[in-house]
């Protein structure tokens, strides 16, 4: 006979052994339920009764438990987070030479909107149900910044420093050629408003390791404002030439994710946590002017704008980080603090430049 075949119908006979030895013990158990009749670990169907003896596969609830008769809490975040988006170059540095030609880009220095580091807040408000130990909670997440700069003309030895200006001026060219410029300067505003509303309940897997699963819905709001100012070299009677770019949008939809402590010792631990979003998203507004480039421009502003856009669009969560927890007042309250690095990414939300570039 096959000697893999062996050793696989063995080990399944083992197996199967195994099972029925668990099975028998757990008949054994006489303990009874307050009906009388006996009490049994598991019974398709059922919740977990009230015997002594529970399955090994049980999950022992992991949340705060106070002593008070109402079980409310509120939770406070500072944040400050970095701010940035792709698609936000404006232009590249190079010459003019003497024959008037712009040249192509030595070394090819673009000029591109930076993003920065700025304040926000979150605030959240929940409750246990004392149902199973199962958790909801509301959270609102407000994150407004803004970043401007300015950028002039780099030196260049081929000839009169220039910037060529990207497709933020596409509608509206100057005259003359390519739209360039000797100084430009930009300033974005990005507001961002998120209401999360959850339901978790958090488990011990094994004794160092707890795990919260969740799941609910996410609500954005998301505005967006993009101006530029340039000082430009070719033929134009009105200086500066402004470029205004606007994105809003909202959005609904499911999210799920999972929070995980591995427990220190002394109410310290680290704690990890992932989830993803997946929003139907409305833009209400993406639209691109240009004013008129002279005072008796004939055709006055150039603009173009999206209407009634709508999307699917992702986005991601994760965050790694160190906490302590620990019971006051005999258990009548429980005070928590944590610090943790966040990543937060929403796919393809820069519309504006969808737009100039469409």
């Amino acid at each position: 006979m096959n000697t893999n075949l062996t050793n696989l119908i063995s080990s399944a006979a083992a197996v199967l052994a195994m099972t029925s030895s668990a099975f028998a013990q757990y008949s054994k158990h006489t303990q009874m339920k307050e009906d009388g009749c006996p009490c049994t670990p598991f019974e398709q169907g059922m919740p977990l009764t009230s015997c002594e003896k529970f399955p090994p596969a049980y999950n022992q609830s992991a949340r705060p438990d106070v002593r008070c008769s109402w079980d409310v809490f509120a939770t406070g975040t500072f944040l400050y987070w970095f701010v940035g988006q792709e698609g936000m170059d404006v232009g590249y540095n190079t010459a003019t030479n003497l024959a008037g030609t712009v040249l192509p880009p030595d070394v090819g220095l673009k000029v591109a909107q930076k993003g920065a580091y700025k304040p926000g807040f979150k605030v959240a408000l929940g409750s246990s149900f004392g149902f199973d130990d199962w958790v909801g909670k509301l959270e609102y997440t407000w994150f407004h910044a803004s970043t401007s700069q300015s950028t002039n003309a780099g030196a260049d030895s081929r000839g009169t420093p220039t910037i060529v200006l990207g497709t933020w001026y596409n509608q509206r060219p100057f005259g003359g050629g390519a739209n360039t410029a000797t100084n430009l300067s930009s300033r974005w505003r990005v507001n961002l408003d998120m209401l999360d509303a959850t339901l978790s309940r958090a488990y011990y897997q094994g004794r160092n390791l707890t795990i919260t699963p969740f799941s609910g819905a996410r609500a954005l709001w998301l505005r967006q404002n993009f101006r530029l100012s340039a000082t430009a070299t070719s033929p134009t009677a009105v200086n500066p030439v402004i470029s205004h770019n606007r994105s809003y949008s909202w959005g609904l939809g499911p999210r799920a994710g999972m929070l995980g402590h591995w427990n220190l010792g002394y109410g310290f631990r680290l704690e990890g946590d992932a989830s993803a979003s997946l929003l139907y998203q409305r833009y209400t507004k993406v639209s691109h002017r240009e004013d008129a480039l002279s005072t008796d421009d004939a055709n006055g502003e150039g603009s173009i704008r999206y209407k009634g856009y709508s999307a699917v669009r992702p986005i991601a969560d994760m965050g790694l980080g160190l906490g302590w927890g620990s019971y006051l007042d005999c258990q009548n309250y429980y005070l928590d603090i944590s610090a943790n690095y966040d990543f937060m990414v929403f796919w393809a939300q820069n519309m504006m430049r969808h737009l100039v570039d469409d």
